[in-house]
């Protein structure tokens, strides 16, 4: 639902109730006792009963996310879907809608589609990966995290980012979280879907120090925790 900006905290969650909403009903419509205690349960659960008397509008980014969630919750659904509930959130808000989405779990079913990796991985029971319109992964966050696909497909994005803002080319950092199969050999393609031409200038182990150890390879495996070097341009610069 969209945030009734002009009407308090309070009015948002009343119109989102589940009622009767016909004209005449809504009309003559008087909140029970019942449902009074209903709308201030909810503003205690998205930790805005201080802000219950105040102007929907006059609400931060995230207390905002956090009344809309609310007003998805006076409907009674069975299934929650949450469409990136935090983007724009500063670190704390983020961390506060984590525990929001983790106080509604045995009583909703929630579906999240979200970039922040570390909001998920607060919150996930189960991940699902979409690359390209098709699951690309799925199980726990650590399984998730440390398969060789996913870290492919990030890395593909990262490029592809930093090189189309600079025909300087860009250096990308990264840690394996997974076994010894996260290695240079799977490095080496991890440019085959960039949507432009790229040459890879230097690839290696980062070393102390900051140097790093190119290599000579693609075969080369490594321990969890190794940081790799990837650096490239647009082919022809």
């Amino acid at each position: 639902p969209t945030v009734f900006e002009r009407h308090t905290v309070f009015e948002n969650l009343e119109l989102a109730m589940k009622t009767d909403k016909r004209v005449r009903r809504s009309l003559l419509a008087e909140l029970s006792a019942e449902q009074d205690a209903r709308i201030h349960d909810m503003l205690r659960l998205i930790q805005l009963s201080a802000q219950q008397d105040h102007l929907a509008g006059s609400l931060s980014h995230g207390q905002k996310q956090w009344l809309e969630i609310g007003m998805l919750l006076m409907q009674e659904p069975r299934l929650l879907l949450l469409d990136e509930p935090v983007a724009g959130m500063t670190d704390e808000e983020t961390v506060r809608t984590a525990e929001l989405c983790l106080t509604l779990a045995g009583r909703h079913s929630v579906v999240v589609v979200e970039h922040d990796m570390d909001f998920i991985g607060r919150i996930a029971r189960k991940v699902t990966v979409l690359h390209e319109g098709s699951v690309l992964a799925e199980g726990p966050m650590d399984a998730v995290q440390g398969d060789p696909r996913v870290i492919e497909a990030q890395v593909e994005r990262m490029l592809a980012d930093e090189i189309g803002k600079s025909n300087a080319g860009a250096t990308i950092y990264l840690c394996t979280t997974g076994g010894e199969s996260a290695g240079a050999s799977s490095l080496h393609f991890f440019i085959r879907a960039l949507p432009f031409p790229v040459h890879i200038h230097a690839m290696g182990i980062c070393g102390s120090g900051g140097n790093a150890i190119l290599l000579s390879g693609t075969t080369r495996s490594c321990a969890p925790g190794t940081q790799f070097m990837l650096h490239g341009s647009r082919a022809g610069d």
